[in-house]
């Protein structure tokens, strides 16, 4: 069913009566974080193991904490943003 916006949901916009879809909900539980979606995601990105782009290494790759996209070669220590 879709969301009806009232120009009281526009202008006073309450974050706390905002209704989440239930698919949105679920995938939170299965994604509580970036750390975790990004590890999730590392098998699509490279479905034969990691191979950084720049030195052809093969291996696991450095993941950076604050940056959890992010991976570090293990030999030329170069960042990979998966795309």
């Amino acid at each position: 069913m879709p969301i009806r916006l009232t120009q009281n949901d526009v202008l006073g916009y309450d974050p706390v009566h905002v209704r989440l879809a239930p698919d949105t909900v679920r995938v939170q539980k299965l994604l509580p974080d970036e750390a975790v979606c990004a590890s999730d995601l590392d098998p699509i990105w490279w479905p034969e193991g990691f191979r950084c782009p720049f030195s052809e290494q093969v291996g696991e790759p450095y993941r950076i904490q604050a940056k959890s996209r992010v991976l570090e070669c293990r030999q030329c220590l170069r960042q990979i943003i998966p795309q």
